[in-house]
Protein backbone atom coordinates (compact mmCIF):
# COMPACT_ATOMS: atom_id res chain seq x y z
CA UNK A 1 0.00 0.00 0.00
CA UNK A 2 1.18 3.40 -0.85
CA UNK A 3 2.13 5.66 1.99
CA UNK A 4 -0.28 8.46 0.89
CA UNK A 5 -3.20 6.05 1.13
CA UNK A 6 -2.26 5.23 4.68
CA UNK A 7 -2.09 8.96 5.48
CA UNK A 8 -5.52 9.64 3.98
CA UNK A 9 -7.07 6.83 6.02
CA UNK A 10 -5.55 8.19 9.24
CA UNK A 11 -6.70 11.75 8.60
CA UNK A 12 -10.22 10.55 7.77
CA UNK A 13 -10.36 8.47 10.94
CA UNK A 14 -9.28 11.42 13.06
CA UNK A 15 -11.91 13.65 11.41
CA UNK A 16 -14.66 11.06 12.00
CA UNK A 17 -13.70 10.66 15.68
CA UNK A 18 -13.77 14.46 16.13
CA UNK A 19 -17.20 14.74 14.53
CA UNK A 20 -18.61 12.04 16.81
CA UNK A 21 -17.20 13.87 19.83
CA UNK A 22 -18.78 17.13 18.81
CA UNK A 23 -22.18 15.45 18.49
CA UNK A 24 -21.85 13.95 21.96
CA UNK A 25 -20.94 17.35 23.50
CA UNK A 26 -23.75 19.24 21.71
CA UNK A 27 -26.51 16.86 22.89
CA UNK A 28 -26.67 17.89 26.60
CA UNK A 29 -26.66 21.57 25.56
CA UNK A 30 -29.85 21.05 23.56
CA UNK A 31 -31.42 19.31 26.49
CA UNK A 32 -30.47 22.21 28.75
CA UNK A 33 -32.09 24.70 26.37
CA UNK A 34 -35.36 22.78 26.29
CA UNK A 35 -35.44 22.54 30.07
CA UNK A 36 -35.92 26.30 30.54
CA UNK A 37 -39.10 26.49 28.42
CA UNK A 38 -41.56 25.60 31.24
CA UNK A 39 -40.01 28.23 33.51
CA UNK A 40 -40.56 30.95 30.90
CA UNK A 41 -44.23 29.92 30.52
CA UNK A 42 -45.13 29.93 34.20
CA UNK A 43 -43.34 33.08 35.24
CA UNK A 44 -45.77 35.54 33.59
CA UNK A 45 -48.70 33.74 35.30
CA UNK A 46 -47.16 34.19 38.74
CA UNK A 47 -46.43 37.82 38.00
CA UNK A 48 -50.00 38.44 36.78
CA UNK A 49 -51.42 36.89 39.94
CA UNK A 50 -49.18 39.04 42.09
CA UNK A 51 -50.20 42.15 40.14
CA UNK A 52 -53.90 41.32 40.50
CA UNK A 53 -53.45 40.86 44.25
CA UNK A 54 -51.86 44.28 44.61
CA UNK A 55 -54.31 46.18 42.40
CA UNK A 56 -57.67 44.74 43.56
CA UNK A 57 -59.75 47.53 45.18
CA UNK A 58 -61.95 47.03 48.24
CA UNK A 59 -65.69 47.02 47.37
CA UNK A 60 -67.40 50.38 47.76
CA UNK A 61 -70.39 50.41 50.14
CA UNK A 62 -73.10 52.83 48.98
CA UNK A 63 -75.56 54.01 51.60
CA UNK A 64 -79.18 53.75 50.48
CA UNK A 65 -82.21 55.60 51.79
CA UNK A 66 -85.45 53.66 52.18
CA UNK A 67 -88.24 55.09 50.02
CA UNK A 68 -91.70 54.98 51.53
CA UNK A 69 -94.40 53.62 49.22
CA UNK A 70 -97.29 54.20 51.61
CA UNK A 71 -100.05 56.62 50.60
CA UNK A 72 -100.19 59.77 52.76
CA UNK A 73 -103.22 59.93 55.01
CA UNK A 74 -105.87 62.36 53.71
CA UNK A 75 -106.14 65.65 55.61
CA UNK A 76 -109.53 67.13 56.41
CA UNK A 77 -110.19 70.54 54.89
CA UNK A 78 -110.57 73.15 57.61
CA UNK A 79 -113.12 75.94 57.22
CA UNK A 80 -113.46 78.93 59.53
CA UNK A 81 -116.91 80.41 58.93
CA UNK A 82 -120.17 78.50 59.43
CA UNK A 83 -121.90 78.21 56.11
CA UNK A 84 -124.78 76.35 54.45
CA UNK A 85 -124.76 76.70 50.68
CA UNK A 86 -127.09 75.06 48.20
CA UNK A 87 -127.51 74.50 44.48
CA UNK A 88 -130.42 73.33 42.35
CA UNK A 89 -130.01 71.58 39.01
CA UNK A 90 -126.31 72.37 38.68
CA UNK A 91 -126.62 76.11 39.33
CA UNK A 92 -123.94 78.03 41.23
CA UNK A 93 -123.88 77.45 44.98
CA UNK A 94 -125.38 80.25 47.06
CA UNK A 95 -125.38 80.87 50.78
CA UNK A 96 -128.85 80.06 52.06
CA UNK A 97 -128.44 79.81 55.81
CA UNK A 98 -130.14 82.02 58.38
CA UNK A 99 -128.34 83.18 61.49
CA UNK A 100 -130.46 83.04 64.65
CA UNK A 101 -129.64 84.05 68.23
CA UNK A 102 -132.85 83.61 70.21
CA UNK A 103 -134.17 81.95 73.33
CA UNK A 104 -133.75 78.69 71.38
CA UNK A 105 -129.99 79.17 71.07
CA UNK A 106 -127.33 80.60 68.77
CA UNK A 107 -127.26 78.77 65.46
CA UNK A 108 -127.28 78.76 61.66
CA UNK A 109 -130.32 77.09 60.08
CA UNK A 110 -131.47 75.88 56.67
CA UNK A 111 -134.65 74.19 55.44
CA UNK A 112 -135.65 72.78 52.06
CA UNK A 113 -139.05 74.37 52.60
CA UNK A 114 -137.65 77.89 52.71
CA UNK A 115 -135.48 77.28 49.65
CA UNK A 116 -138.21 75.74 47.48
CA UNK A 117 -141.21 77.79 48.67
CA UNK A 118 -139.52 81.04 49.73
CA UNK A 119 -142.69 83.17 49.81
CA UNK A 120 -144.57 80.94 52.23
CA UNK A 121 -144.14 81.78 55.93
CA UNK A 122 -143.27 78.92 58.24
CA UNK A 123 -146.67 79.09 59.98
CA UNK A 124 -148.72 78.97 56.79
CA UNK A 125 -149.45 75.45 55.54
CA UNK A 126 -148.14 74.35 52.18
CA UNK A 127 -150.46 73.34 49.39
CA UNK A 128 -150.40 69.73 48.22
CA UNK A 129 -148.30 70.71 45.20
CA UNK A 130 -145.86 72.73 47.29
CA UNK A 131 -145.52 69.89 49.78
CA UNK A 132 -144.75 67.40 46.98
CA UNK A 133 -142.09 69.77 45.66
CA UNK A 134 -140.44 69.94 49.10
CA UNK A 135 -140.63 66.18 49.60
CA UNK A 136 -139.27 65.19 46.19
CA UNK A 137 -136.67 67.81 45.22
CA UNK A 138 -132.99 67.03 45.82
CA UNK A 139 -130.57 69.83 46.66
CA UNK A 140 -126.78 69.86 46.34
CA UNK A 141 -125.23 71.08 49.57
CA UNK A 142 -121.93 72.56 50.73
CA UNK A 143 -121.77 72.85 54.50
CA UNK A 144 -118.97 74.26 56.63
CA UNK A 145 -118.81 73.35 60.33
CA UNK A 146 -115.85 75.17 61.94
CA UNK A 147 -113.82 73.78 64.83
CA UNK A 148 -115.65 74.02 68.12
CA UNK A 149 -119.08 73.82 66.46
CA UNK A 150 -121.36 70.91 65.57
CA UNK A 151 -123.94 70.35 62.88
CA UNK A 152 -127.08 68.26 62.62
CA UNK A 153 -128.98 67.02 59.59
CA UNK A 154 -132.58 65.81 59.70
CA UNK A 155 -133.67 64.76 56.21
CA UNK A 156 -136.16 62.63 54.34
CA UNK A 157 -133.33 61.72 51.93
CA UNK A 158 -129.54 61.88 52.11
CA UNK A 159 -126.93 60.97 49.49
CA UNK A 160 -123.14 61.09 49.58
CA UNK A 161 -120.95 58.86 47.44
CA UNK A 162 -122.28 55.31 47.63
CA UNK A 163 -124.44 56.07 50.68
CA UNK A 164 -128.06 56.85 49.90
CA UNK A 165 -130.86 56.86 52.48
CA UNK A 166 -134.45 57.46 51.45
CA UNK A 167 -136.53 56.93 54.59
CA UNK A 168 -135.50 59.57 57.09
CA UNK A 169 -132.13 60.04 58.79
CA UNK A 170 -130.82 62.03 61.74
CA UNK A 171 -127.07 62.69 61.53
CA UNK A 172 -124.32 64.64 63.27
CA UNK A 173 -121.80 66.72 61.35
CA UNK A 174 -118.39 66.95 63.00
CA UNK A 175 -116.18 69.98 62.18
CA UNK A 176 -115.23 70.00 58.52
CA UNK A 177 -116.34 70.92 55.02
CA UNK A 178 -119.04 68.73 53.49
CA UNK A 179 -120.57 68.03 50.09
CA UNK A 180 -123.76 65.95 49.91
CA UNK A 181 -127.31 65.92 48.57
CA UNK A 182 -130.46 66.34 50.64
CA UNK A 183 -134.18 65.99 50.14
CA UNK A 184 -136.90 67.47 52.43
CA UNK A 185 -134.29 68.45 55.00
CA UNK A 186 -133.24 70.83 57.70
CA UNK A 187 -129.65 71.59 58.70
CA UNK A 188 -128.55 73.33 61.91
CA UNK A 189 -125.02 74.43 62.86
CA UNK A 190 -124.67 75.05 66.56
CA UNK A 191 -122.17 77.54 67.94
CA UNK A 192 -120.01 76.77 70.97
CA UNK A 193 -121.63 76.30 74.37
CA UNK A 194 -125.06 75.57 72.91
CA UNK A 195 -125.36 71.94 74.02
CA UNK A 196 -128.47 72.48 76.14
CA UNK A 197 -130.27 74.17 73.23
CA UNK A 198 -129.16 71.42 70.84
CA UNK A 199 -130.63 68.83 73.26
CA UNK A 200 -133.98 70.67 73.34
CA UNK A 201 -134.00 70.86 69.55
CA UNK A 202 -133.44 67.10 69.39
CA UNK A 203 -136.54 66.65 71.58
CA UNK A 204 -138.49 68.73 69.00
CA UNK A 205 -137.31 66.48 66.18
CA UNK A 206 -138.25 63.31 68.09
CA UNK A 207 -141.71 64.71 68.75
CA UNK A 208 -142.17 65.46 65.03
CA UNK A 209 -141.07 61.92 64.12
CA UNK A 210 -143.83 60.60 66.36
CA UNK A 211 -146.74 62.84 65.32
CA UNK A 212 -145.73 65.00 62.33
CA UNK A 213 -145.07 68.72 61.87
CA UNK A 214 -146.87 71.84 60.67
CA UNK A 215 -147.10 70.59 57.07
CA UNK A 216 -147.36 66.83 57.57
CA UNK A 217 -150.03 65.77 60.02
CA UNK A 218 -148.74 62.23 60.40
CA UNK A 219 -145.66 60.46 61.80
CA UNK A 220 -142.52 61.25 59.79
CA UNK A 221 -140.44 58.58 58.14
CA UNK A 222 -137.43 57.66 60.25
CA UNK A 223 -134.88 55.03 59.39
CA UNK A 224 -131.43 55.69 60.84
CA UNK A 225 -129.14 57.73 63.08
CA UNK A 226 -125.41 58.16 63.55
CA UNK A 227 -123.99 56.28 66.53
CA UNK A 228 -123.61 59.35 68.77
CA UNK A 229 -127.34 60.08 68.63
CA UNK A 230 -128.71 56.57 69.16
CA UNK A 231 -128.56 56.69 73.00
CA UNK A 232 -130.71 59.84 72.88
CA UNK A 233 -133.49 58.23 70.86
CA UNK A 234 -136.24 56.70 73.08
CA UNK A 235 -136.01 52.92 73.15
CA UNK A 236 -139.65 52.44 72.18
CA UNK A 237 -139.16 54.57 69.05
CA UNK A 238 -136.01 52.63 68.12
CA UNK A 239 -137.96 49.37 68.44
CA UNK A 240 -141.08 50.62 66.69
CA UNK A 241 -139.21 52.00 63.65
CA UNK A 242 -136.42 49.40 63.69
CA UNK A 243 -133.93 52.25 63.68
CA UNK A 244 -130.54 51.47 62.13
CA UNK A 245 -127.06 52.91 62.49
CA UNK A 246 -125.95 54.94 59.46
CA UNK A 247 -122.50 56.22 58.56
CA UNK A 248 -121.39 59.69 59.55
CA UNK A 249 -121.24 62.08 56.58
CA UNK A 250 -117.65 62.26 55.34
CA UNK A 251 -115.87 65.62 55.44
CA UNK A 252 -113.95 66.70 52.35
CA UNK A 253 -110.20 66.01 52.34
CA UNK A 254 -107.13 67.11 50.40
Amino acid sequence: MKWYWILAICVGSIFLIGLIGLLIIARPMATQTLAVVPINETTPTVAAEALAATTTEAPTIVATTAVSTSTPAPIAIVCDTPSIKTSLNGSAFKEFSEYLDTNLGRRMTYTSRKLLVPDKAWNIALTTTELKTVENTWQDMEVCVPDGMTGRVFAGGFEQGSNRYENGVLMTLQPGLYDFNLRNAEVVIWYQNQDSFAAKDLDRIIAQIRVGNFDIKAPLTFFGVTTDLLPQIPADLVKERNVQIVSFPEASTK
